[in-house]
């Protein structure tokens, strides 16, 4: 670390950023059970593993920079519906997943047993509690973040839970029609407030120089008609009174018609922090 550099105190600006506009943080932010309860009700809809199209080449790139480490134990933090989880198990002898939710760890578990996928451990456990067994070759954590309010101890801990780290999450840009709302229209928008910079700094804070890889990515929104883009894209706008008629001028701006649907392809992009 350069000791002239002063980079404000990210650890401050992190826990703002995962607070509401009002100060407030989100029930699932808070509150353990809430999460939990969360995932609960998700996975009594969810019986199908299928990892979203947006995670392949994330999962294509982070399996390219696992595979020059030949890591014989993985640690992977909060594998959710297990975008990541079935890759990395492939690249290792042991695999254990730390999630706070019980469904999540049995729904992969379940997953696993029809794969016949057998070294998938699991430790159930909020990530800042969670007791490690040892330490592993490698850690994995993606998307994972928006609990951590205290994300310089979460990462300290992730520091020292493995010899290799990959961390990473889905960032921006956001779709551009949001920001014309603003300039444009003078709207208040209710924007994602945290991001992969956040990590990097805290971890140049610690000492710690991490590589960075951004990829590119991009998702296909598709509606019915046009009202219903305006309707489901007019979600984030915060003001009560504004014109809808403006509005969708903007969204016409960018959901075009093709094959009797309206359309937009939104690009955005993946951040992946190894180190």
């Amino acid at each position: 670390m350069h000791y002239g550099v002063d980079l404000g105190n990210m650890e401050v600006l992190w826990k703002r950023a995962l607070h509401e506009l009002d100060g407030s943080c989100s029930a699932r932010s808070s509150d353990d059970e809430k999460e939990r309860a969360f995932w609960h009700g998700y996975f009594e809809k969810k019986t199908e593993y299928c990892p979203d199209e947006y995670s392949r080449p994330i999962a294509a790139a982070v399996r390219a920079i696992l595979t020059d480490k030949h890591p014989d134990t993985i640690l992977e933090i909060g594998p959710g519906w297990g975008n990541y989880t079935f890759m990395l198990a492939e690249l290792c002898r042991e695999l254990t997943c730390v999630d706070i939710s019980p469904d999540v760890l049995r729904f992969l578990q379940a997953v696993a047993a029809r794969q016949q996928v057998y070294n998938l451990g699991t430790v159930c456990a909020k990530w800042e509690d969670a007791v490690l067994p040892q330490k592993y070759s490698a850690v994995f954590a993606y998307n994972c973040f928006y609990r951590m309010l205290d994300l310089k101890a979460c990462l300290e801990k992730l520091h020292r839970a493995a010899e290799f780290h990959v961390i990473g999450m889905t960032s921006g840009p956001e779709q551009p029609f949001l920001k014309e709302f603003e300039t444009e229209l003078g709207l208040r928008i209710k924007w994602h407030r945290f991001d992969y910079i956040y990590f990097t700094n805290i971890l140049y804070a610690m000492g710690i120089d991490v590589n960075c890889r951004i990829i590119q990515l991009e998702k296909v929104y598709e509606y019915e008609t046009l009202d219903e883009a305006v309707r489901r894209e007019s979600a984030r706008i915060l003001d009560s009174e504004y014109s809808q008629e403006e509005v969708r001028k903007i969204i016409a701006r960018y959901y075009l018609p093709q094959n009797g649907k309206f359309r937009f392809v939104h690009r955005f992009c993946a951040a992946i922090l190894y180190w």
